[in-house]
């Protein structure tokens, strides 16, 4: 855990720095749709040159439908579970003469949070939260809009990582897509 935590504190510490030198700086506010379920995204994206990187803050929604029986849906149960995190590396590719902009990416999300069983004869059964992350790589398409303002989709498939038990033995849990909309502002470039 306090790997992670050195982790995002030196993106935010570089995305800071790196504000003065040359490229462009957006902010993102985005909906994703992810294997956990879905959930809103405050970021900032800094670029150096054609090179960026991406630090985002994500908000989990509970928006599982909750029908008579459920089984093994996660479920943020508190405040604290509610929220994550998310780092990436953006390559921007422009086009000439375009409204339109490419960018592949590479990208770590992780939330903390239960799965969540319900049934009629138990009630509602909750596993301890433990770290859900994922790892993918896409592409994210940024069209201009109005002045800086610009809508942005992405799309990306990799893999998800997670142990419900303490041991550290296969972390691996599958394959998985994710999808996302929203809107960014340049602030400088």
């Amino acid at each position: 855990m306090k790997k992670i935590t050195y982790a995002i504190l030196f993106s935010l510490l570089a995305t800071a720095c790196a504000s003065a030198q040359s490229g462009h700086l957006d902010a993102n506010l985005v909906h994703n749709w992810n294997y956990l379920d879905r959930d809103i995204e405050l970021s900032a994206e800094k670029f150096f040159n054609k090179n960026g990187f991406k630090v985002s803050l994500l908000y989990f929604q509970n928006t599982a439908e909750q029908s008579l029986n459920w089984e093994m849906k996660p479920r943020a149960s508190n405040f604290k579970e509610h929220w994550g995190f998310g780092l990436a590396y953006l390559r921007y590719l422009p086009l000439k003469k375009s409204n339109v902009e490419l960018y592949p990416y590479v990208k770590l999300t992780g939330f903390k949070l239960p799965y969540q069983t319900h049934n009629e004869s138990f009630g509602l059964i909750s596993q301890r939260p433990y770290w859900k992350f994922y790892s993918g790589i896409g592409l994210q398409v940024k069209s201009k809009l109005y002045h800086n303002l610009y809508l942005m989709a992405s799309a990306d498939a990799g893999a998800r990582w997670e142990n419900p038990q303490a041991s550290y033995l296969d972390y691996f849990d599958g394959l998985a897509a994710c999808g996302a909309v929203g809107l960014a502002y340049r602030i400088k470039g």
